[in-house]
C-alpha cells in the first residue's frame, strides 16, 4: 500500500520559493512534483508554481502516455519562458524541477537543477538523481569528492534549470522505468533539505519509522538542527513509502 507525505518550510527567509504538487488520479496513478524557485523577489516562487502546475496539468491529461514525463518538462519550460517574455524578466524567473510519476507500480523520475530524488530499498540507498550544478560537475570530473558538494562555494550555481534557454538540447535527466515493491521508498527534497542531512541519516530515519510522515518528521529534526543559521534556506520534501 502506498503511503506518502510532504512538508515545506520558509526557513529564515522572507519568502518560501519552494512548491510542492501531488496529483492522485486514483487507480495507482500518481505524480509528485517539487520545485525550488530562483531569481528576483517573488519571481522564483512564480516560476516554481508554474512548473509544478504544469506537472499536474500534463499528468492529469496524459498519464497513460509513455512520454508523459518528457511532456511535463517541455510544458514547464515553455510556460516559464512565456511568462518571462510577457513580464520582461528573462534572467530572474527560473526554477529547479523534479518529478516522479507512478503508474501501475512502475516509477519514472526526471530532474533538472539540484532538487534531488533518492530511492531506497530496505532502508538502504539504491539510487540518487544527478545534480545540474557546478559542484556536481567538479565531482563528476574527480576534482572534488561527492561529499564535498555540500560545502563547495559553487554548490548553488546551477548549469541548467527551467527558465534557462536549453539551446538545441533538452537539459533534463530522465530515469528508466523502475518497478516498485514493498520495502522501497522515495525521497524528493530541495537543497535546503538535503544539504543539512547526510544520506546515512536519511536511511537511519527510514529504518526507525513506519510511515512517510514519521520519516519526514525525523529527518526534519536533523535538518533544523544543522541548518539553524540566521539565513537558513527554504526546505521542502516529499516522502513515498511502499
Amino acid at each position: 500500500m502506498l503511503d506518502y507525505a510532504s512538508l515545506t518550510s520558509i526557513g529564515k527567509r522572507e519568502l518560501n520559493e519552494d512548491k510542492i504538487g501531488i496529483t492522485d488520479l486514483g487507480e495507482d496513478r500518481f505524480c509528485f512534483a517539487l520545485a525550488d524557485g530562483l531569481g528576483g523577489p517573488g519571481r522564483g516562487k512564480d516560476a516554481a508554481a508554474i512548473a509544478v502546475q504544469s506537472a499536474g496539468d500534463v499528468f492529469g491529461a496524459f498519464s497513460d502516455r509513455n512520454d508523459v514525463l518528457e511532456m511535463i518538462f517541455e510544458s514547464a519550460q515553455k510556460r516559464v519562458l512565456y511568462e518571462q517574455k510577457i513580464r520582461r524578466v528573462r534572467n530572474t524567473m527560473k526554477t529547479t524541477l523534479s518529478v516522479v510519476t507512478l503508474t501501475g507500480g512502475r516509477l519514472r523520475y526526471g530532474t533538472i537543477g539540484d532538487t534531488r530524488i533518492y530511492i531506497f530499498r530496505d532502508s538502504k540507498i539504491e539510487m540518487i538523481s544527478h545534480d545540474n550544478s557546478v559542484a556536481q560537475a567538479l565531482a563528476d570530473a574527480g576534482d572534488i569528492s561527492p561529499e564535498d558538494i555540500r560545502s563547495h562555494p559553487d554548490r548553488t550555481k546551477l548549469l541548467w534549470c527551467i527558465g534557462e534557454p536549453w539551446e538545441d538540447k533538452n537539459r533534463y535527466e530522465l530515469s528508466e522505468g523502475i518497478y516498485m515493491c514493498r520495502g522501497m521508498s522515495v525521497l524528493m527534497c530541495t537543497d535546503g533539505f538535503w544539504n543539512h542531512i547526510h544520506e546515512d541519516m536519511m536511511s537511519q530515519c527510514l529504518w526507525d519509522t513506519d510511515t512517510a510522515a514519521g520519516w519526514l518528521s525525523a529527518m526534519e529534526l536533523i535538518v533544523k538542527q544543522d541548518g539553524s543559521a540566521e539565513d537558513a534556506d527554504n526546505y521542502s520534501a516529499i516522502a513515498v513509502r511502499f
